[in-house]
């Protein structure tokens, strides 16, 4: 056997040793409970994708047919692929969490193969991925089960799939990583518009182009989920800002006026710098102090990266992807790093610059101060765990009651309706007759309304339900046989 086999199957072995320990440890950082609305719409969209085909579902023979909110419809590919893993025999809940788990594994992988192909270099590669897999936000966040490690796991996988000059397999990953996470489409329409303005690139953007046209042509009308139009203001800002992004990284990669290089910096950086500003920074502040070591890494790869002519244009590009999302992430959520937790694999790739040798830097100590911030990162503490949420411990007790066999009716029905599927559940509204739940739910989402009616019976909230703003309502949930009315005003 030559030493070149020799070599292919011993990474070959430590990629899957790597792939088996990264996925139990996901797997064992799993958090106990999903996040609510998103963990239950998915739930609901995979059950009606095994029932029907479609990710839509009808809550029992009286109940309502529950559409997913706009956000979970445009991201179809995950329950999906639940549904899949389901078919093999698993719970709906252990599927989701299988494959939150495996994509997660995957972004460290494919981080880390992103930064070996960028770089040259096996020890740019054990940095990188290990950023990922040490991230506290990452780690946290990727433990509640939901599309968001699947987008980037695909993400990745495109962008290595172009490294390789493998357009239209970089085309199809790219699709499915926009129907993952469909703010991706920002960068897939920059790096579109950056291909089809040069010469040498032309040809393989439209084949990779084409290729995600119908790779997303085919999967939307194979699951056809009840998505909402997005208004001419969004698409036209959204192409607006992939235009701006895609003309910078021109003007930067490429010789030209120094005032058009700097102004055009200028625009991305004023308008990445001020939007998280807008509504408040908790998000980004919340990211810095949780992951500091890992951004100081990135810093420090992102200047050795710029010393260095070769490493330069993925800079750039690294750079500009990021600011994208970072705008669309603020505008989203300002408060939330759960979002900006998912730029995690960019500051990897860019931390594993200084460790490469490929840099031409001399200095070591600042390639061995970089595995030290990323051990460092490793050193930290994890982030404490959620407790699980109210409703499995809701729904356990109303299958243990005795009941009449009426609709329940509850602001929650996604929830509710996939944990407790041989009941029928209605959505709470003015009229709405039956069984109905008055518990944190109701009083969050549905405050205008009020129950009316004989209370049946009062239930544990368990850990309680976790309203929007982060505040905790432990009261009691209230079984009431009645009617829904409407508050007066």
């Amino acid at each position: 056997m030559s030493v070149e086999v020799r070599s292919r199957y011993s990474i070959g072995a430590l990629s899957a040793l790597f792939v088996v320990g990264v996925a139990a440890l996901r797997l064992h950082e799993a958090e106990p409970g999903l996040l609510y609305p998103d963990g239950y719409q998915y739930l609901m969209m995979a059950k009606g994708i095994a029932e029907h085909g479609r990710p839509l579902l009808t809550l029992g023979p009286h109940g309502d047919t529950l559409l997913p909110n706009g956000d979970a419809a445009a991201k179809p590919l995950y329950p999906a692929i639940v549904a899949l893993f389901h078919g093999f025999g698993l719970t709906w809940l252990g599927a989701a969490r299988t494959v939150t788990a495996l994509a997660a594994t995957c972004v460290a992988l494919l981080a880390g193969m992103l930064a070996r192909r960028l770089s040259g270099s096996w020890l740019a590669a054990l940095v990188a991925a290990t950023a990922c897999i040490a991230s506290r936000e990452l780690s946290f966040w990727s433990g509640f089960a939901g599309p968001d490690a699947l987008g980037e796991a695909l993400a990745l996988a495109a962008a290595l799939a172009f490294l390789c000059r493998r357009a239209r397999a970089g085309g199809v990953l790219a699709a499915l990583a926009i129907i993952a996470r469909p703010e991706l489409a920002l960068v897939a329409l920059a790096a579109a518009g950056v291909g089809l303005s040069r010469s040498d690139l032309r040809r393989p953007a439209r084949d990779a182009s084409l290729a995600a046209v119908l790779t997303l042509a085919v999967l939307l009308a194979a699951l056809r989920p009840p998505l909402e139009p997005p208004s001419t203001a969004a698409v036209l800002l959204g192409a607006l800002l992939a235009s701006l992004a895609a003309a910078a990284f021109v003007a930067l990669t490429h010789e030209g006026p120094r005032i058009v290089r700097l102004l055009l910096g200028g625009v991305v950086a004023a308008i990445v710098l001020v939007a998280p500003l807008h509504d408040g920074a908790g998000g980004l502040l919340l990211w810095a102090h949780h992951d500091w070591p890992l951004l100081l890494a990135g810093t420090v790869g992102a200047v050795v990266a710029a010393r260095s002519v070769r490493l330069r244009p993925t800079l750039a590009a690294i750079l500009l992807a990021g600011a994208l999302l970072l705008l669309v992430y603020s505008v989203k959520n300002p408060g939330s790093d759960r979002y900006l937790a998912l730029l995690t694999p960019l500051v990897a790739v860019l931390a594993s610059f200084a460790a490469s040798s490929s840099a031409r830097l001399n200095d070591r100590a600042v390639a061995l101060g970089v595995v030290g911030l990323v051990a460092l990162t490793l050193a930290l503490p994890r982030l404490p765990a959620r407790s699980t949420d109210q409703f499995p411990t809701v729904a356990a007790q109303l299958e243990a009651l005795h009941l009449p066999r009426l609709p329940f009716v509850t602001a929650a029905p996604d929830a509710y309706g996939v944990l407790v599927p041989d009941r029928s559940f209605v959505a709470a509204r003015a009229g709405a007759r039956g069984l109905i739940i008055a518990d944190g739910a109701q009083r969050t989402y549905a405050s205008s309304l009020r129950p009316e009616g004989r209370t049946l019976a009062t239930l544990d909230p368990g850990a309680g339900f976790v309203q929007p703003d982060g505040a905790l309502d432990q009261r009691p949930v209230r079984i009431i046989l009645g009617t829904v009315m409407r508050r007066s005003p």
